[in-house]
């Protein structure tokens, strides 16, 4: 394979090739990074091929995952519960930004 003409670093495709092939070369998180996405991508778009059963319990499993760390995150910031409680049945308008706020929110042009 051919190597980078100013640096002793492999180029792109040298890289890809060495990270898919897993050879003992060590990579650094920075050059393994930018093919983690793409990758999680594709092996997500290839459970398509099984049906969207499997698809779609990936994706579940995404937003329980989403759901238990904003569960965490509230539990560490130790909230006032009788409020939480309050004001999810309650809504309080602090002025007159907050009218504007729900109602772009509520009703996008």
């Amino acid at each position: 394979m051919k190597r980078a003409t100013k640096s002793g670093d492999t180029n792109v495709v040298e890289s890809a090739a060495l990270v898919l092939d897993g050879r003992s070369r060590r990579r650094s998180l920075r050059q393994i990074l930018p093919f983690m996405g793409p990758a999680f991508i594709a092996s997500i778009l290839a459970l398509e091929a099984y049906g969207f059963r499997p698809l779609e319990t990936v994706i579940t499993g995404m937003v329980g995952v989403i759901a238990v760390c904003y569960l965490i995150e509230t539990w560490l910031v130790h909230p006032d519960w009788a409020q939480v409680a309050w004001h999810a049945v309650v809504p309080q308008f602090a002025g007159r930004e907050s009218v504007f706020v729900v109602r772009g929110s509520a009703a996008p042009r």
